[in-house]
């Protein structure tokens, strides 16, 4: 495999630390719940996931590693290259709002209503329902 990404390194090392570091402020997440990182070296995961990830980049798909069941290991089996709009659609708190037949998560709502990130969120917190936080418009600023 020729070729080498700083990004695609850094990816598996901060996947590493992740897990294996109980310094590091997401460990209670990862390494704190008995999430593994199954690769015993980077090689070995350059090998599995770095075809994948050159075709995402190649599309000009920006990407980051993540794991199909948050509730398993880091494997070739368990991993994809993931958008954020997809992985904010597979975490543990994810929150969804069902209007007009459809759900949807909150990140998938702005994206279908071309809302700016956190807009929907942002209306949340100020107290609006969930319906007001998607179908509500305002007036632009000078």
């Amino acid at each position: 495999m020729e070729g080498f990404d700083k990004k695609f390194n850094y990816i598996y090392h901060a996947m590493r630390d992740r897990c294996n570091n109980p310094k590091h402020p997401s460990y209670k997440n990862y390494g704190g719940r008995g999430i593994k990182v199954l690769w015993s070296s980077f090689k070995e995961f350059k090998e599995d996931m770095y075809p994948s990830y050159l075709a995402n980049k190649a599309r000009n798909k920006y990407t980051s590693i993540e794991r199909t069941d948050n509730d398993k290991e880091y494997s070739k089996d368990n991993c994809r290259w993931a958008t954020h709009l997809e992985q904010n659609r597979n975490t543990r708190s994810v929150r969804f709002i069902f209007h007009d037949g459809v759900r949807l998560s909150i990140p998938e709502w702005e994206e279908k209503l071309g809302m700016k990130r956190n807009t929907i969120s942002d209306r949340l917190y100020k107290g609006f329902t969930e319906i007001e936080a998607i179908t509500k418009k305002y007036a632009k600023r000078n």
